[in-house]
């Protein structure tokens, strides 16, 4: 299962909308202000999901956080990008990338302070949002990584392992909402690989089949663009995730502390929440990652 919300976000409120910062049609980003006044705001970045073939920077996987920032306070940039058929990762990480760097070159333009720019993502923008921290650090300055993937070649096993594990395990409290639909296709006992296909969505992102090593696959995977001077990030994952399962985030997390020698990348498992869950925007949850964002580097 997954959530499929339909809140959608109209350009009816302060700001600048399907503003283009390339040439493909797909190029475009929206700014949302709190107020239309002659100050700057502190800006968040937002990069929906879709698996990097679907949804839109005014869609329902947008639209709650993009609410949330402007709520606080915050200015929020939602984008657009090139996503399957028409490219592979390299474009898509090159759209977030003059994307971040159209939106600082013109931040006095749109009334955002970028100097503690944070950019969030869940799912696919979760991937997103973590590839533009690892490389562009000087730019972003903390990010948000809702249910990522980290390490394309891992998740199939992951998967795997986790159902297995949950056939010996006491049964939990369901995670349920009216928005939740059944994912396609479905991640049943017997259809691995789900991921590790030729096929599969991930692999026409990636370039390459995922079934064994490649070189684009460890290209295309976060984990393997950790260094010391990553910035801040915090990443959360529900245990019940069966699309992208929650090691995706524990073993990034686990192997950039060892690089780091500290905690600044965080990782919190949220029991039972599945994909796109409904339980990462509770109001305690957004209180939670705001006071994150808030909190100052010693």
């Amino acid at each position: 299962m997954w959530a499929a919300g339909d809140l959608s976000l109209k350009p009816e409120q302060p700001g600048y909308f399907d503003v283009a910062y390339g040439d493909d049609p797909a190029q475009k980003l929206d700014i949302w202000l709190p107020d239309q006044t002659t100050q700057t705001y502190p800006t968040i970045f937002f990069i929906h999901g879709g698996g990097f073939i679907s949804l839109d920077k005014r869609e329902s996987e947008s639209s709650p956080v993009v609410l949330e920032a402007l709520n606080r306070g915050y200015a929020a940039v939602s984008i657009n990008y090139r996503m399957l058929p028409q490219v592979h990762f390299e474009e898509t990480i090159q759209d977030i990338q003059d994307a971040l760097r159209f939106v600082i070159d013109h931040a006095t333009d749109f009334q955002l302070n970028t100097t503690n720019l944070v950019v969030w993502g869940g799912s696919a923008g979760g991937y997103l949002a973590l590839m533009a921290g690892l490389q562009r650090p000087q730019w972003v300055k903390r990010v948000v990584a809702w249910y990522p993937i980290t390490d394309f070649p891992q998740i199939d096993t992951q998967l795997a392992s986790n159902q297995l594990i949950q056939q010996f395990l006491p049964p939990r409290a369901s995670d349920h909402d009216k928005t939740y639909v059944p994912a396609t296709p479905l991640a049943e006992n017997t259809e691995f690989p789900f991921h590790n296909t030729a096929d599969s969505l991930d692999a026409q992102f990636v370039g390459d089949s995922l079934a064994h090593p490649s070189v684009k696959g460890l290209l295309a995977s976060p984990i393997n663009y950790l260094t010391p001077t990553m910035p801040p990030m915090l990443l959360q994952h529900g245990s019940g995730d069966e699309i992208i399962p929650m090691q995706q985030s524990v073993e990034f997390a686990v192997k950039a502390q060892r690089i780091t020698q500290d905690h600044r990348i965080q990782c919190e498992i949220i029991p039972g929440a599945i994909h796109g869950s409904v339980l990462f925007m509770t109001p305690e949850n957004y209180n939670h990652i705001f006071d994150w964002l808030s909190r100052k580097e010693h």
